[in-house]
């Protein structure tokens, strides 16, 4: 995540956000017992989901990360902290080559709703990130809208994305041409 808001900035939903430790985090103690932050994993190790929780609960679960051995979440991992959002819409898009191949809706204000495809703008939107950067030349890309803005969520691995209402053969299709004319 730190990548990424580095290379894309305020395009990213958590542009704004703190990458720091859990240590960091507690031992500041800048927050109230009761105030709500979003923190998410800053690597890609699935460690845990991004959520929404009060500052006394992360204090808690930094406790328990302290008495335990676990190579992928310890008091020294980076997380990303900031301000939750109130996200309207998230799709998920399979990008091959800086173009999107595939969509699919997979969220609507905070709940599961799969639905192919995705609004003209959101394609737009990611085709040009991508002429800014990419971390792949085959993706996946998470984008919200959050208000009246488009903003990417994160990008992952193809291989251990959900793919909701997306269609698979595009996927499939698009994957296989570039891969037979830029051989690996």
């Amino acid at each position: 995540m730190e990548n990424y808001i580095y290379k894309w900035g305020r395009h990213m939903l958590n542009y704004d956000a703190s990458v720091i430790t859990f240590k960091e985090l507690i031992e500041a103690n800048m927050f109230s017992a009761e105030k709500l932050l979003f923190i998410r994993p800053n690597d890609d190790s699935k460690s845990f989901a991004g959520e929404v929780r009060r500052f006394d609960e992360i204090g808690d679960w930094y406790n328990q990360l302290k008495g335990v051995e676990n190579a992928n979440l310890s008091p020294e991992s980076k997380i990303v902290v900031s301000e939750p959002y109130n996200i309207q819409y998230e799709w998920r898009l399979w990008i091959v080559n800086k173009k999107v191949v595939a969509s699919s809706k997979y969220r609507e204000y905070f709940k599961l709703k799969k639905e192919e495809g995705c609004p003209v703008q959101v394609i737009s939107f990611a085709e040009e990130r991508c002429q800014e950067y990419t971390p792949h030349d085959i993706f996946v890309m998470d984008i919200c809208l959050c208000g009246d803005e488009y903003f990417i969520v994160e990008c992952g691995c193809m291989n251990g994305a959900g793919f909701y209402k997306a269609k698979i053969e595009d996927i499939v299709s698009n994957v296989t041409n570039y891969c037979g004319l830029n051989s690996f």
